[in-house]
């Protein structure tokens, strides 16, 4: 049968004839093949994303502002100084990534790791880093939780000042073995402090690959598998118990003939579906299945975090728990963001027509006054009282004129106040200190804030007078490439100033995918380190308290917030529904660098506080 007749054969059987010629040539000119193929539903499947090549993938993902949801247009519109979205680009791997090609991408922070192998010790194996912080049957950590977990392991593992950036660069007690624990475990902590859902980021997994090959294992045909497991072997112990209680996963090593491998399993007898979208996890958290409770205790007391198996060679009667790739991640997202997308918009329609129905009887039925209506009365009754008693009509236009001016000499006076307020905040010594150590554009684009310490390889640091800045920013870029080879590296490390990260960070086209991290817990040693913005604290404060609210379902809830904290300062009132808003059109925020912050090099390395993001109200 020639592929004509076999063409036909297809379309005979309903199949327009561009699916027959594709199917047909993805199973090898096979009819039967071809047809089961399309009924299956694999060539639509197959058809949203290409197939993999030695090309970018960067087209083929979606992009970061297709993977935030904003919330319904009666919650947009009380969240004027506020961003209300679901999910956030995971910080983990960013975070992580500056310890990992600093290796091999900076000479001082790779000599300094150098040193602290020379100088190692063992690891003991109950270290408090390694048990929750926080009760195993509570949902979200207390606020506090990052605070305690600091405070434990600095008395029990000495000083963090290595993971701080500041002296003395690593404890000579310690390895480098303990200090990866110890920031892994404090960037774990961090998220689970936050009260957020993440999608974590694998542009950064290619970072591994020239990692292993820098020590020696020059195959370029290594697997996503191998390059973790090799990973994890070199840097990671086996876990102990504790270890197993925190992260609710056991690495499990096998050998065969050819090399040992390390997996991750999980501990649970049954486990969800990857596949599972966002909203169905959501719901998964809230309301559990009805099963049995064994097989699903880990979701009423949730680890840090969920370890799983990678693919490739597996020890048996171990379950396969795929780590999806970038392919897999982007049809997942694809067809759960249409699902979630097409179901929110139906709600939103849905509550939206309800709305103007129910004020339209309210105002047909009298129920409800409108603000033309307030307006109309009121000149009425001014004309009306004018007509009866003029006197008294004077006497209340020096009311309404005495009012006016006491409201603007009080406006006044308050503005007055704030600006004192906030000049003799700029003069205090806060006892507790977080300073600014990386700059988060998106997975791809990374600023990092290393201090400079002289060490046995690096001997000119030495000279560093007292009164100079120490401080270095690096720019890491990481490539979106789907196969690393030596002409295309996995990432580029170059040192920048901090006014080009200030630029960037204010032209930078996408405002969900930029994160600043803070760290440092502990009372500022020198005078001139200023405190961390209130922007940033009122942030994170209200963005926890928005994410509270949406999982209570206190989000769609019509009646205007109770939390003193979201009020808007412009003294607008933006808590009634508005049923043209549509949305809110995020614009670039603006960074006032002319603050005391930015006078001195030093402490250049601080966001002012006078930072402040601004929206339009623009339909989407």
């Amino acid at each position: 049968m020639d592929l004509n007749a076999k063409i036909e054969t297809l379309k005979s059987m309903g199949i327009p004839e561009p699916d027959a010629r594709e199917a047909l040539a993805r199973c090898n000119n096979d009819v039967e093949g071809a047809a089961e193929y399309i009924f299956g539903g694999h060539l639509e499947k197959n058809r949203l994303v290409p197939v993999a090549s030695n090309v970018s993938l960067e087209s083929s993902l979606p992009s970061y502002n297709d993977s935030f949801f904003l919330p319904s247009p009666q919650k947009r519109k009380r969240l004027i100084e506020s961003v209300g979205s679901v999910l956030k680009p995971s910080p983990l791997f960013p975070s992580i990534a500056p310890f990992l090609v600093a290796l091999n991408g900076i000479p001082l922070a790779k000599n300094v790791l150098i040193q602290s192998l020379n100088e190692s010790g063992s690891l003991v194996d109950s270290e408090p880093y390694l048990t929750a912080s926080h009760p195993q049957d509570q949902l979200h950590p207390s606020s506090s939780s990052i605070s305690r977990f600091s405070q434990q392991s600095y008395h029990r593992f000495g000083s963090p000042a290595w993971w701080f950036g500041e002296e003395p660069c690593v404890p000579p007690s310690k390895d480098v073995r303990s200090i990866l624990h110890l920031q892994t475990a404090r960037a774990l902590e961090f998220l689970s402090s936050s009260h957020r859902l993440y999608l974590d980021s694998t542009h950064i997994t290619s970072a591994f690959s020239q990692l292993l090959s820098e020590a020696g294992l020059r195959n370029q045909s290594l697997s996503d598998c191998d390059v973790l497991t090799s990973f994890l072997s070199n840097f990671f112990s086996h876990p102990n118990r504790r270890y197993e209680e925190t992260f609710a996963s056991t690495l499990i090593k096998g050998n065969n003939e050819e090399r040992s491998s390390h997996l991750f399993s999980f501990k649970p007898s049954s486990s969800p579906d990857l596949r599972l979208s966002i909203e169905s996890c959501l719901d998964l958290r809230l309301h559990p299945p009805s099963i049995p409770t064994k097989d699903w205790a880990w979701l009423s007391r949730p680890a840090k975090v969920f370890c799983c198996s990678v693919p490739g060679n597996r020890t048996s009667g171990v379950p396969r728990i795929l780590l999806t790739t970038k392919i897999n991640l982007s049809k997942c997202i694809y067809e759960n963001k249409q699902a979630v997308l097409h179901r929110y918009q139906l709600e939103t329609d849905y509550k939206t027509i309800l709305k103007e129905w129910e004020d339209l009887f309210n105002t047909l039925t009298g129920r409800k006054i409108l603000n033309c209506d307030i307006t109309e009365l009121l000149n009425d009754g001014y004309i009306l009282l004018k007509d009866r008693n003029l006197a008294l009509a004077s006497h209340l236009d020096v009311i309404k004129e005495t009012t006016k001016n006491k409201l603007n000499t009080l406006v006044e006076n308050t503005n007055a106040v704030h600006h004192k307020l906030a000049s003799l905040y700029n003069d205090l010594k806060n006892s507790c200190v977080r300073r600014l150590r990386a700059v988060i554009l998106e997975p791809s684009i990374l600023y990092i804030c290393l201090d400079q310490h002289s060490t046995r390889e690096n001997n000119d640091l030495r000279q560093l007078s007292p009164t100079m800045d120490s401080r270095q920013w690096y720019l890491v870029n990481f490539t979106s490439a789907a196969v690393i080879t030596d002409e295309v590296l996995p990432c580029a490390v170059k040192p920048v100033t901090f006014d080009e990260v200030v630029l960037n960070f204010e032209n930078h086209v996408s405002y969900h995918s930029r994160f600043l991290i803070y760290v440092a817990d502990e009372p500022p040693t020198d005078s001139h380190v200023p405190s961390i913005p209130n922007t940033i604290k009122h942030f994170i404060q209200e963005d926890n308290e928005y994410f509270d609210d949406e999982l209570s379902g206190r989000a769609f809830c019509d009646s205007a917030s109770t939390r003193s904290s979201r009020s808007n300062d412009s003294g607008d009132d933006t808590s009634d529904f508005d049923p043209d808003d549509h949305g809110l059109q995020l614009r670039i925020p603006r960074i006032n660098t002319n603050v005391r912050g930015h006078q001195s090099r030093n402490s250049a390395c601080e966001f002012p506080e006078s930072m402040h993001v601004e929206h339009s109200k623009e339909e989407l």
